[in-house]
């Protein structure tokens, strides 16, 4: 029988809850912390808000090894059991969160107080900010491209993020203009971008071409004859 938390930091007393996890890790609350604990290393992160000694908060682990912590304003998701910002959002916020269970075909279901069950699909979820290469975390536009998505962000910045065998990468961003409006595809391997300070193209590595300034408009579109609408008054030939 082995004592883990002999001579570490966490005083007995102060011990709120902890999980034993399949890698032989153990996840702990105090109070405003959550600690990781494996072998002689242990990492934590200080969720703000949450109160452990007057609020319902569990630890859990879901079938892909993620580690979530569940109370009653919403759960937290740690992807991979990393406790850090870039690998940690909130979900269901303002629920009250219970359990997590997964089923044979890998989905995660997680119980809600008075709101019945809610599941996440057996893809792997994975969350994107600055802190893992975004241009930006308010996105206003996204587009479909061969190779993943294009993104457009509040600051007028263009950005792919590839997708091979489950993994992402993310390009170097392009400045396209000012407020990012819309993105749509308009012709072969072409999008067409709007901004607030006018209408751009790309081709399929996001390089820029025939930039045309003009009023803030809201949508575009394009015809079956390769003509770009843009907010229903003004129309491009194939650009």
């Amino acid at each position: 029988v082995e004592l883990v938390f002999e001579d570490c930091e966490i005083p007995a007393k102060n011990l709120l809850g902890s999980k034993f996890l399949k890698n032989g890790s153990v996840a702990t609350l105090l109070d405003e912390k959550i600690i990781l604990r494996h072998g002689n290393t242990s990492d934590s992160l200080i969720i703000p808000g949450l109160d452990p000694w007057h609020d319902y908060s569990v630890t859990e682990e879901d079938a892909k090894g993620n580690l979530w912590l569940l109370t009653k304003s919403g759960a937290y998701f740690f992807r991979g059991q990393r406790l850090d910002k870039s690998h940690t959002v909130k979900v269901l916020s303002g629920e009250f969160t219970g359990h997590i269970f997964s089923d044979s075909e890998g989905n995660t279901w997680c119980t809600l107080l008075k709101q019945g069950v809610c599941m996440f699909p057996s893809t792997v979820i994975q969350f994107l900010k600055t802190e893992s290469g975004l241009a930006g975390n308010e996105v206003m536009a996204l587009a479909l491209h061969p190779e993943g998505i294009i993104a457009g962000f509040s600051n007028g910045s263009l950005q792919m993020i590839k997708t091979e065998n489950g993994s992402l990468s993310i390009t170097p961003p392009v400045k396209a203009g000012s407020y990012f409006v819309d993105i749509f595809h308009s012709a072969r391997n072409a999008w067409s971008i709007l901004t607030a300070s006018g209408l751009a193209t790309c081709d399929d590595q996001l390089r820029l071409s025939h930039q045309i300034n003009i009023p803030w408009v809201k949508s575009g579109c394009v015809a079956e004859d390769g003509s770009v609408y843009i907010g229903g008054i003004y129309r491009f030939g194939v650009l």
